[in-house]
């Protein structure tokens, strides 16, 4: 066999798609994680090269003062997964949850970067859009509109 010659980017789109495919077939979770993880870091380490953003770990929403300890909290698991030099008695509680920021962490960085989409990024961005659209569907109404997105003035106006 031919030995494989990769980009960075080949290797995370390897590894972003694959995780992918791996989360839909109901793969070992943590599996999950670790190989999306590994995309969703070479992505980020090479998104300045690829003119890209990421608006999950880089978030103008965060504080900087809390900076720090949101992209420790993003990578908790993936360091924990990943090190044991350090703690090598440690136990974690991982949510299986996680998955979908990782995936999308990923998936949000890697269709820029290609300037396309695949089969499994397209799938995948379609069931988040699902169960955010269920969610917002169970969200409360105020006059028919969603409560979180009407104003205190109208909140006012229809109970006065």
């Amino acid at each position: 066999m031919a030995p494989l010659v990769l980009t960075k980017f080949d290797v995370a789109e390897r590894q972003l798609l694959q995780a992918i495919r791996l989360f839909f077939a109901g793969g070992d979770p943590v599996s999950v994680h670790t190989v999306s993880e590994a995309a969703a870091q070479v992505l980020y380490d090479i998104r300045g090269f690829l003119g890209i953003e990421n608006r999950l770990r880089d978030s103008d929403l965060i504080r900087s003062e809390y900076r720090r300890e949101w992209l420790a909290t993003l990578g908790r698991s993936r360091n924990f997964f990943k090190h044991a030099d350090r703690d090598p008695s440690d136990v974690h509680e991982f949510k299986d949850e996680f998955n979908h920021f990782s995936l999308l962490d990923g998936v949000g960085m890697y269709g820029p970067a290609k300037g396309s989409w695949t089969p499994e990024t397209i799938v995948f961005l379609q069931m988040v859009r699902s169960n955010v659209s269920r969610t917002d569907s169970a969200r409360p109404k105020v006059g028919g509109r969603d409560a979180a997105t009407t104003s205190g003035v109208e909140k006012r106006t229809r109970c006065a």
